[in-house]
């Protein structure tokens, strides 16, 4: 009874449902990606989904093509797609992921833009080396390349996890009043888990680097709390859940916030 995974920029369904499919789809999120670095309001990432089957030599062209610029030859070796790398998140060529979602022969990968120029993109091989490199759209049926905000991705899930990189013991954030560093404390709040943490509110409003929140504890009510795909009627004589005002990005530009895919065990 997973939810599907939609990106609200363009409203449309990366991999389908479970209700769909006999095969259960996947999505892990890594949480420690922007550790120490600053993240832009207007970051941007590449989604690239593969499907085995459609490929024309299945596994063998899941890979992105390497290059050091835009139009000079490949470089010698490139980047196997592959979405159980031994290294977690970090494919054979060294680019560490955002994520990865898959389901089957399908999987998207998701990966920090740096720029790109018609067809061919830079990446970000590593937040924390500055490293990167350039790959191209090779337009080949059964891979997929596109672009979308970051903001967009964080959003795109039933829930949140924090950084890896908070300091409190665990990992919680405050919740505000109004989405300001000033306003009223209603609550301190950790990542999903448990039937318990941040989700986004109904509205999925944002005030630059705040976002309207909710935060389930003690068995409280919220009519978007995702454990209600299980059981409809959870937690219905509870008292309302605390909305409020969270960062997504704190004041030193640090991404607080990460998607979380809160029914990824099923129900």
């Amino acid at each position: 009874m997973r939810k599907c995974l939609v990106l609200v920029v363009s409203a449309f369904l990366i991999l389908p449902c479970r209700a769909e499919t006999d095969e259960d789809v996947t999505f892990a999120v890594n949480n420690s990606f922007f550790e120490g670095i600053p993240v832009s309001p207007d970051a941007e990432i590449l989604m690239v989904m593969a499907d085995l089957k459609s490929l024309a030599h299945g596994e063998a062209d899941a890979e992105l093509i390497q290059y050091p610029q835009p139009n000079t030859d490949r470089l010698p070796y490139s980047c196997g797609l592959d979405s159980s790398p031994p290294v977690p998140f970090t494919l054979d060529c060294g680019v560490t992921m955002l994520g990865v979602e898959s389901r089957g022969d399908q999987a998207v990968y998701y990966f920090l833009l740096k720029t790109h120029q018609g067809d061919w993109y830079q990446i970000v091989k590593s937040p924390q080396s500055g490293a990167m490199t350039w790959v191209k759209d090779p337009h080949a049926n059964g891979l997929g390349f596109s672009l979308h905000r970051l903001f967009d991705w964080l959003q795109s899930l039933d829930s949140y996890q924090t950084a890896h990189e908070i300091t409190d013991p665990v990992r919680a954030i405050p919740v505000g009043a109004t989405p300001q560093d000033n306003s009223e404390e209603s609550t301190v709040c950790a990542s999903y888990e448990d039937g318990e943490g941040l989700i986004p509110a109904e509205d999925k409003a944002r005030h630059g680097d705040w976002i309207h929140v909710v935060c389930l504890e003690n068995e409280c009510y919220a009519t978007n709390d995702p454990a209600r795909a299980c059981i409809p009627h959870m937690n219905l004589q509870g008292v309302p859940c605390v909305q409020g005002w969270s960062r997504w990005r704190s004041k030193e530009s640090r991404l607080l916030l990460y998607p979380f895919d809160a029914l990824s065990q099923g129900c």
